[in-house]
């Protein structure tokens, strides 16, 4: 850590700052009102992606670990926390606060701010043992100490109020709730003259196939096997020629995603993006996708960056009923909403017409205008404002 930062927040995070569009809006905040901040992130690729516009002040952790590997990565995990401990020790005289997103990295953050007197921000994306599909008595231990652990931080941040009931949280006068509306075009890649080479690839491809596809569709995030319904996704795209699908994203699915791209002409995929190369894939298609089958529990509260990026975007989503982003959806006609069966989703996508994606869409872009296009001047700078400021 540079020592001419003294005074810095501390920003953990357990995979690449640039690839996550919540941490983003974050530094931007930081740099816009000239705060010193740095970031110590895990990077699990095992290929560089530091080089972005606020790439000086990250620091990050290399070991190669596969997205969602779940209880194969436990011993990585365990290093992961660990080097955030030596981290923080070894630069304690810089850092003013902490700010730590989800329960991988906060132990060690909270170990730390307690021994040396820090604030500590827990930011808690999404229920770890939710996502992890964590059962039986693990997940009932990890839930409580998560929801102790945002309980008494000093300052714990939610995405959504309907979070308060699944955290099950009886303390909240230290809560703040920042929506996962995102703050585009931020993260300026250094390398963005020349571009993403696998989304270059793509997109020289699409200049010569557009014209045959109907409708083309995206999914831009994390490649979750079952409950976000991307097999069924593919299987469907797969058999209707007539429609194009661009994925990108990493996770257990990724093996799947190149077979189906290598084998099916209409579907194509990425690999994981800086989040200013997934904008542009989310504004060059027709439609975004964001399915949250209710078999993962926190699907039933989900909160996510894809139903605002629709709504900025003017593209129509195409999301789960039963969900708060398919409840939105449906109040406010920006989009569509489909049972969780491979059947359904296949019905819906034949039916769909491009008359149709473009009345949802304006919609979309509507909604936008009236309810968030000054979400981060109004909300979100007053709000984060109160998290950063020192008491």
């Amino acid at each position: 850590m540079d020592t001419s930062g003294e005074g810095n927040v501390l920003y953990v995070r357990s995979q690449v700052a640039s690839t996550d569009g919540r941490l983003m809006r974050y530094l931007a905040f930081m740099l816009g009102r000239g705060l010193a901040f740095r970031v110590f992130c895990w990077n699990r690729s095992g290929t560089d992606m530091s080089k972005t516009a606020i790439h000086p002040y990250i620091d990050q952790y290399q070991l190669s670990a596969r997205t969602g590997g779940r209880y194969s990565n436990i011993l990585k995990l365990l290093r992961w926390n660990l080097a955030i401990f030596l981290y923080c020790l070894r630069n304690r005289a810089q850092i003013r606060k902490i700010h730590c997103v989800d329960f991988d990295s906060i132990l060690p953050c909270f170990l730390f701010a307690k021994l040396y007197s820090r604030p500590l921000i827990f930011d808690s994306y999404d229920r770890y043992s939710d996502s992890r599909g964590m059962k039986g008595t693990i997940k009932t231990w990890v839930d409580k100490l998560e929801s102790y652990l945002l309980s008494n931080a000093d300052v714990g941040i939610l995405p959504s109020v309907s979070r308060i009931e699944q955290y099950q949280l009886n303390n909240t006068s230290n809560l703040l709730i920042i929506e996962n509306v995102p703050l585009f075009g931020v993260s300026k890649p250094v390398s963005e003259r020349e571009g993403n080479t696998a989304l270059n690839s793509v997109l020289e491809q699409l200049s010569h196939n557009r014209p045959r596809y109907r409708l083309l569709l995206s999914y831009v995030g994390v490649l979750e096997p079952e409950a976000r319904g991307l097999e069924n996704l593919v299987s469907c795209v797969a058999q209707q020629p007539e429609l194009g699908l661009i994925v990108a994203g990493s996770g257990p699915l990724q093996s799947m995603m190149s077979e189906a791209a290598a084998q099916h002409p209409n579907i194509y995929f990425v690999g994981a993006l800086e989040y200013v190369f997934a904008e542009q894939i989310m504004a060059l298609t027709d439609l975004h996708v964001g399915l949250y089958y209710l078999s993962n529990p926190n699907h039933k509260y989900a909160a996510p960056n894809k139903y605002f990026e629709h709504l900025y975007f003017a593209k129509p989503l195409l999301t789960s009923k039963g969900t708060p982003p398919g409840s939105l959806v449906e109040t406010w006609s920006t989009g569509f909403t489909v049972g969780d069966s491979r059947e359904d989703l296949f019905r819906l996508l034949a039916d769909l017409k491009p008359a149709t994606l473009t009345t949802a869409g304006e919609n979309a872009g509507r909604l936008w205008r009236q309810r968030y296009a000054n979400y981060h001047v109004d909300t979100f700078a007053m709000t984060y404002s109160k998290a950063i400021e020192d008491k």
